[in-house]
């Protein structure tokens, strides 16, 4: 065992490190999104008037849009976005799940885990929508102008 052998593996044992280092730090980076957005801290801003809390997901930038469905609650529950966003509703528990709204394009039944369904919002406006199964956590959608 030579010279080379111990600076070939004092380098790989470095850039292992390093790599380790961007993972937990990456890592905890999306602990802390998570926590703050199941924390609901999410910023206030001109559209907060809208929602119960004042709270929302702007997400304006994004062409698509998903919304999933989970132990009986809709996540995002509250967003903002552009006209012509595609919006997919997702299932994601382990039962049947029904979305409904007084605006009658939507109105779908997912039955089974890991369906979807897509509508893409060509019209601005404030849309609510619920679930028979939990209608107390309705989601509100905001639709603008580009």
């Amino acid at each position: 065992m030579g010279k080379k052998f111990f600076i070939g593996f004092g380098i790989g044992l470095l850039i292992t490190a390093i790599a380790v280092g961007i993972f937990l730090i990456s890592r905890q980076s999306q602990i802390d999104e998570e926590k703050n957005i199941s924390n609901n801290q999410i910023p206030e801003t001109e559209f907060g008037h809208l929602f119960p809390d004042g709270r929302y997901f702007d997400l304006r930038g994004l062409d698509e849009v998903l919304i999933s469905i989970f132990s009986n609650r809709f996540h995002p529950k509250h967003i903002v976005i552009k006209i012509g966003t595609k919006v997919y509703w997702k299932n994601e528990s382990d039962s049947s799940q029904q979305v409904s709204s007084s605006f009658a394009a939507i109105n779908f039944s997912l039955p089974e885990r890991n369906d979807s369904k897509f509508y893409f919002f060509e019209k601005t406006g404030t849309y609510t929508y619920s679930s028979p199964s939990f209608s107390e956590d309705a989601i509100i959608i905001v639709v603008e102008s580009r």
